[in-house]
């Protein structure tokens, strides 16, 4: 066994889940989650006044929509920069993974020049950008932000499952994702399905997450309709004109929604994931997989 998998190290760490089905009988699956809760609860981090109210909002619903929220030059900038990189499509920097029927191809940003993305690069710096995230994860974020890149989703023709249209819960501490929608979010081009209120915590959610964590059949919690109703949840499907910025607690439960075949959007997206027992295992973990 790999130190980074021994149970009582992985306990202390961002691991979705540990690996050991005695002490998950145990509830230490169970225990971990409700700590990382209530340590974020105990964070005040820093105020930004201006965005008050839209954090209330996230906290309460677990999902925030922000329209026009770039000036209109701007954002036509950044869109036409987007739109460039996937003009060449044996591009190198741009990954694709077929997910089912759906395709699903990301470039990083800091793959690319400065010059090539720079409106694109400066959105991520952006002090409204950044004060969101710190605001939402409760922290300075300084260099935590993860995951730049512009994301380009494409439907196919619906002959296998996408996993991603299954309702989940990405981990089990909260963790915030963001999307600046460079098209309109329709129907057709499979937008962002999020369930509202469903990254808090209670009985009934610590009882699926116990017995989920005896049996994972998948590291990501599968949702039931049974789940839903015993907690009166509903889905709500995220449609949203171009330009409009989304934030979503992905601790909460999402999926994404079948489109029409051909259809597709895209976005600039990044993600946080603030360590949720202070990040000093995690750190040593990192350093075990970079020495070997």
């Amino acid at each position: 066994m790999r130190i980074q998998d021994f149970a009582p190290i992985r306990t202390f760490t961002s691991a979705k889940l540990i690996n050991n089905r005695l002490l998950n009988r145990l509830g230490l699956q169970v225990g971990r989650t409700v700590a990382a809760r209530l340590l974020f609860n105990m964070r005040s981090g820093p105020r930004h006044a201006e965005i008050a109210s839209e954090l209330t909002a996230l906290r309460r619903d677990g999902i925030l929509r922000i329209e026009n929220f770039l000036d209109p030059a701007t954002f036509a900038a950044v869109t036409a920069e987007c739109r460039q990189v996937f003009c060449e499509e044996s591009d190198r920097r741009i990954v694709r993974r077929h997910h089912g029927p759906t395709t699903y191809e990301t470039a990083r940003v800091a793959d690319f020049d400065k010059g090539q993305l720079e409106k694109s690069t400066a959105f991520f710096r952006m002090p409204s950008v950044r004060h969101l995230l710190e605001g939402a994860e409760k922290t300075r974020i300084e260099r935590k932000v993860r995951h730049c890149v512009i994301e380009r989703v494409v439907q196919g023709e619906p002959v296998s499952v996408d996993p991603e249209t299954a309702l989940h819960s990405d981990i089990f501490f909260n963790t915030h994702k963001i999307w600046l929608y460079l098209t309109d979010v329709t129907a057709e081009n499979a937008p962002l399905v999020f369930v509202p209120r469903s990254h808090e915590m209670s009985l009934s959610q610590l009882g699926y997450i116990y017995r989920h964590s005896c049996d994972p059949q998948e590291q990501s919690r599968r949702i039931s309709q049974e789940e839903l109703d015993i907690r009166e949840l509903r889905e709500v499907t995220i449609t949203c004109p171009a330009n409009t910025l989304v934030v979503g607690n992905v601790c909460g439960y999402h999926r994404r929604s079948v489109g029409r075949p051909g259809a597709e959007r895209l976005s600039l997206h990044c993600s946080i994931r603030q360590q949720p027992f202070f990040g000093a295992v995690d750190r040593i973990v990192d350093r075990i997989k970079r020495s070997h």
